[in-house]
């Protein structure tokens, strides 16, 4: 079953799970060393992304909306220290150019300027930044199953 599931985590995110700790000395999640709790975290993400039950979408910043219709599939968030964040993982019926172009007028609205685009037929990315680089925004889409769009945001707000 696990094997027809498309878990996308960009590399970004996988970057930030791994650097984090720093210390050789680890501590024990839920009486388990962290490799297997994180694993079998993972692993229940990826129960979510079969059942996409229990997903909560109410911690979004203002600046990082769905597309009408969006369904979320995986919600994490990241408390860094010096601010608050998360990445969302969802799935649209909007076609990869329809989602751009909405993700390009919210940036717009919400002041974020573009920092990269890059793209592709199947595939593309925006990176975005307030001009105080206190709120971040980057969106990765890439060609789903039956026609619809996988969306994954990051999103990033400074505490300072």
């Amino acid at each position: 079953m696990f094997s027809m599931i498309r878990v996308f985590v960009p590399a970004s995110v996988f970057f930030l799970m791994t650097a984090c700790g720093g210390s050789k000395e680890a501590t024990k999640v839920n009486g388990e060393e962290p490799a297997v709790a994180a694993t079998k975290s993972a692993l229940g993400a990826a129960v979510g992304v079969a059942t996409g039950l229990g997903v909560s979408t109410g911690d979004l910043p203002d600046f990082a909306e769905l597309p009408l219709g969006a369904k979320a599939i995986q919600n994490m968030v990241l408390n860094p220290e010096n601010g608050i964040g998360g990445t969302l993982t969802l799935e649209a019926s909007q076609s990869l150019a329809e989602v751009l172009k909405f993700y390009k007028d919210l940036v717009a609205k919400h002041g974020l300027k573009i920092m990269m685009e890059t793209g592709a037929e199947d595939g593309m990315i925006l990176s975005t930044q307030s001009a105080d680089q206190k709120r971040s925004l980057m969106v990765t889409l890439s060609k789903g199953e039956n026609g619809k769009t996988n969306i994954n945001i990051v999103h990033m707000r400074r505490k300072d």
